[in-house]
């Protein structure tokens, strides 16, 4: 209940003392929590609390603080305010300490006040005083003042007490003040509480020393003056105005002058150039002849090495540091040219019939790419047939016949394996009829998987050749079943799945290999495109062709080649073309091949290491002249006659000549001597 019936007020951190006291004032309850996080600069300082808890005595509020912060609840019990940690803390005990606290001050700073006063020999009328009811509201009632004895007049003491800021620094604890200090402090505090008429004596003034100059401060200073002394209607004569030169060294200086003279009249201007050097002075007075004479020479002189100087420097910009820049644009001739070149990797150097550059063969290799794609073929599986026949050997030798030898059936040409070794003994002779050794029990297998190799008629005799033998000679007898054999059909992939997802991998690899190529090209080179060739290392098929599987993959391997020619080699071989083609014009100016067109290159076709294109440039031809003719040619003319010189060539279409520095007089240009300050551009 004590919390519901309380305002509670919440600190920041930096804010100040006066602003937290002026939310108290503000408050609308009497009961005031007012709750300051750690570190706060109210509970920083003592000086804060002891303001904060005198400012609290005066008022009707009652308050306690709420603070975690132990160093402010120190200060906070320190300056008399009541404290807690938590604002749960806060009792109705709690707000009776608060108010027994606050009578108890207001007791002590009473009796403390009275104590002050009494020192000072003011007498305080307690009994007849009417008392006075604290507010809120500062209220200036009048007091009633009566003259001491000795005092022209009487001294009204306010009836409040006055609080003065000042700087924390410069607040002096009340505990550590002696009393004379505190009476002298106590001299600027009224109590509120007195009424009606207080007496005191007047302060005597006092004489201070303040930095060796002895002053008298305080009271009443006009008792220290002389009776006769009147300073009213007396005035002292003025001296007259010293007029002092100041000097430096042997000139005259302007301190301590008297400058009336030059601006006592307002038409009279200020000035003392030209007529001070002739003619006058301005105080009045004439400058002597052989006076005006000297200074005319020191002008002439002054003027003569200025206009010497001047000229010298021109002299040095104009022929020892000045530069020409000249820009000529020669006379060009395009002349077009189309041929076929031949690049060969093992050429050596350029060849000209037929017109052959070298060449290098640039390879990238580990090349792989992978794709899959659905199976449209079909395959099968299944078991093969297994049984026993009997060979028959019809020869009077033995025959011994290996596992794996093939059997065929005469009937149906199915062959089959025989799956161990046998050895068919001879047959026996009587007389002229030969007999058959025999081998029962032999076990084959079929070739291959599926049902068409089962043989399950009973009493059928099917004949097999056995290996290389004549039947006539070595037979196979079957008398029992063979079976076992059976056939399951799937998806797998076929040869034309495969071959259909390479030709798409080709493409991408090709595209692969030629950007890793370019990578490849040294710096100076260019790739003869359309020479690169794919060369396959290896396809893989996953799972194989024919085998089960809804889906297959295919990986390509391999690697790239391609051809490329160094530029200067092509430079060099369109250079050769257009030399062939034409190096003079109609009008017999000689030209050389200055610079070349972007070559375009078609119709390429590699064969092996060796490739043929047709190259189609066109080539600038300028005129045949050198930058050292023509500085040879303008060194010292004038920049017209260096003008009209250049015009006169034929090989050059326009010229211009730039001479620096450009505030140079034009009747003073020229060109250069020295060629290092001639710069020559050639377009």
């Amino acid at each position: 209940m004590a919390i519901t019936t309380a305002d509670k007020i919440f600190v920041g951190v930096d804010d100040e003392i006066n602003f937290v006291v002026e939310k108290i004032l503000a408050a609308e309850k009497e009961r005031v929590i007012i709750v300051i996080p750690q570190n706060a600069l109210v509970v920083s300082s003592l000086v804060s609390m002891r303001i904060l808890a005198k400012q609290i005595v005066k008022s009707k509020k009652l308050v306690v603080v709420v603070t975690e912060d132990e160093f402010g609840q120190k200060l906070a019990k320190s300056a008399g305010i009541i404290s807690a940690a938590k604002v749960s803390n806060v009792t109705p005990e709690m707000w009776e300490s608060v108010q027994i606290a606050k009578e108890k001050a207001k007791d002590a700073a009473k009796q403390r006040k009275e104590e002050l006063l009494s020192e000072r020999g003011i007498a305080v009328a307690a009994e007849t005083a009417p008392e006075v009811v604290e507010s809120d509201t500062e209220e200036q009632p009048e007091l009633d003042s009566e003259v001491a004895p000795g005092d022209t007049e009487p001294e009204e003491v306010p009836a409040e007490e006055v609080v003065v800021d000042q700087p924390e620094d410069e607040i002096v604890e009340e505990e550590e003040k002696s009393p004379a200090v505190e009476a002298e402090t106590a001299s600027e505090e009224k109590d509120a509480k007195i009424v009606g008429p207080i007496q005191r004596k007047r302060r005597q003034p006092k004489l201070v020393d303040v930095g060796g100059i002895k002053i008298y401060a305080g009271g009443d200073i006009g008792q220290l003056m002389p009776e006769n002394t009147a300073i009213e209607n007396d005035p002292q004569p003025i001296p007259e105005r010293v007029i002092r030169n100041a000097s430096l060294g042997n000139k005259e200086g302007f301190t301590g002058r008297d400058w009336t003279n030059y601006t006592g009249d307002s038409k009279r201007k200020f000035s003392f150039t030209m007529p001070k050097l002739f003619a006058f002075k301005r105080g009045g007075g004439e400058v002597d002849e052989k006076e005006q004479q000297r200074r005319r020479r020191l002008i002439i002189i002054g003027i003569a090495i200025v206009a010497f100087c001047v000229f010298g420097a021109t002299y040095v910009l104009a022929f020892q540091t000045s530069s020409v820049d000249v820009k000529i644009k020669l006379k060009t001739a395009e002349v077009p040219v189309e041929q076929q070149i031949v690049a060969d990797v093992d050429a050596k150097a350029l060849v000209e019939e037929p017109l052959t550059i070298p060449a290098e063969l640039v390879t990238e290799e580990g090349l792989s790419i992978s794709a899959s794609d659905k199976s449209t073929g079909e395959g099968a599986s299944g078991n093969i047939a297994a049984g026993v026949i009997d060979i028959w050997n019809k020869t009077s030798q033995e025959v011994s016949i290996p596992a794996g030898t093939v059997l065929e059936n005469t009937t149906t040409n199915l062959k089959y394996v025989l799956k161990q070794d046998v050895v068919v003994p001879a047959g026996n002779s009587s007389g002229a009829v030969q007999g058959i050794g025999r081998k029962e029990d032999v076990s084959i297998e079929a070739e291959k998987f599926g049902e068409e190799y089962n043989i399950t008629e009973s009493g059928t005799k099917i004949d097999f050749k056995v290996g290389s033998y004549a039947t006539a000679d070595v037979i196979g007898k079957r008398f029992r079943a063979i079976e076992g054999g059976t056939t399951e059909t799937f998806k797998a992939p076929s040869t034309e799945d495969v071959e259909k997802v390479k030709a798409a991998l080709l493409t991408n690899i090709t595209k692969q290999g030629v950007s890793k190529i370019k990578n490849l090209i040294p710096e100076g080179y260019r790739l003869l495109e359309g020479s690169e060739k794919f060369e396959e290392t290896a396809v893989r098929s996953t799972p194989e062709v024919g085998k089960k599987g809804d889906t297959f993959s295919v990986t390509l391997e391999g690697k790239m080649t391609a051809v490329i020619v160094a530029n200067d080699n092509l430079e060099e071989a369109i250079t050769l073309m257009i030399d062939n083609t034409s190096t003079q014009s109609e009008e017999g100016t000689e030209f050389e091949v200055k610079t070349l067109g972007d070559a375009v290159l078609s119709e390429i076709v590699r064969e092996a290491n060796k490739v043929t294109f047709k190259v189609v440039s066109k080539g600038s031809l300028t005129s045949k002249i050198t930058e050292e003719s023509i500085k040879q040619n303008i060194a010292g003319k004038t920049i017209s006659e260096a003008e009209e010189y250049l015009i006169k060539l034929t090989e050059i279409e326009t010229s211009s000549i730039t001479f620096n520095p450009t505030f140079i007089p034009s009747f003073l240009r020229r060109v250069p001597t020295d060629w290092g300050r001639v710069k020559i551009v050639l377009q």
